[in-house]
């Protein structure tokens, strides 16, 4: 998780070009903060329905998508 935090604004400064790496970098950093709060939420209230097993398949088959 460290690593991703500092490659990240070279990674997107190399990608797009300085003059937008900070506006990109600031759209993923949010985007890193709602997932972190909203996916512990959508697990919780999905782990009585699925159960613990169904509800890790499902989340290796998004990762397999991504």
């Amino acid at each position: 998780l460290g690593g991703i935090f500092s490659t990240s604004p070279t990674c997107c400064a190399l990608a797009f070009g300085p003059e937008s790496a900070a506006l990109i970098y600031g759209a993923l950093f949010s985007a890193f903060g709602i997932a972190s709060i909203s996916g512990v939420q959508l697990a919780k209230s999905l782990i009585p329905t699925l159960g613990w097993k169904s509800l890790y398949r499902a989340l290796a088959l998004t990762t397999l998508m991504a």
